[in-house]
C-alpha cells in the first residue's frame, strides 16, 4: 500500500510537495518478524513462549507485531528461551 502525504518543501515552506511513503516494503526484517520466525521454528505457541519468559501471551504478540519493544529485563529471557541472541550483544 502506498500512501501519499503532503510535505513542506525545504526550499519554500509554503509550497507543498507530494511525497510517497510505502509501508509495505521493509528494508530489513524487524525484531518482531525475527522473534516470530524463531518461535515458529522452535514449534512454540505464544502461550508457551510467554510461560518461559514470565509474561502474558499478548505481550509476546505485541512484541511480534512491533507495537511494543521488549524491556531490557525481558531481552535476556528471550535470548535464553529462544537459544539465540536477537540483539547482537553476544552470549
Amino acid at each position: 500500500m502506498v500512501e501519499t502525504r503532503e510535505a513542506a518543501s525545504l526550499a519554500s515552506p509554503v509550497i507543498p510537495v507530494k511525497v510517497k511513503f510505502s509501508s509495505s516494503v521493509p528494508l530489513l526484517p524487524s525484531l518482531g518478524a525475527i522473534l516470530r520466525a524463531k518461535r515458529l521454528e522452535m514449534n512454540l505457541t505464544l502461550v508457551q513462549l510467554a510461560g518461559r519468559i514470565g509474561v502474558h501471551p499478548m505481550t509476546v504478540r505485541y512484541w511480534e507485531t512491533g507495537e511494543v519493544t521488549p524491556r531490557f529485563k525481558n531481552r535476556e529471557k528471550l535470548t535464553n528461551s529462544l537459544d539465540e541472541d536477537l540483539y547482537g550483544q553476544g552470549r
